[in-house]
């Protein structure tokens, strides 16, 4: 799978993470999460997806491992594009990235 994130100006976006989180009941496999980060004109591509459904989402900032947190991802979920992956597909999309304020941890 591969795509683009552009930011809020609409601007190809660098250095954004992308994950792909399985399905709610596929989520304790911590195998199935994938993730990449963008190029400098935001380009991605998440190699060795297992078939299945994924939410695919586009943090400018997150801390290591919190995109496992189903609880960090119920708000965001609206944000994230909802992908069906076949074997041997090659699905692309493109994402908007979840702004730093929505995913950092309450202090």
């Amino acid at each position: 799978m591969a795509g683009t994130v552009e930011n809020s100006d609409q601007k190809k976006a660098a250095a954004i993470l992308v994950v792909a989180v399985p399905s709610a009941e596929k989520r304790a496999q911590s195998r199935l999460f994938k993730t990449a980060s963008t190029d400098q004109n935001g380009h991605f591509e998440l190699k060795g997806l297992a078939p299945g459904d994924y939410d695919i989402f586009a943090f400018e900032q997150i801390e290591q491992g919190a995109y496992q947190d189903s609880e960090l991802l119920k708000p965001l979920s609206g944000r994230a594009q909802r992908v069906t992956v076949k074997e041997k597909s090659k699905e692309t999309v493109s994402l908007k990235a979840i702004p730093a304020e929505l995913t950092k941890a309450p202090e």
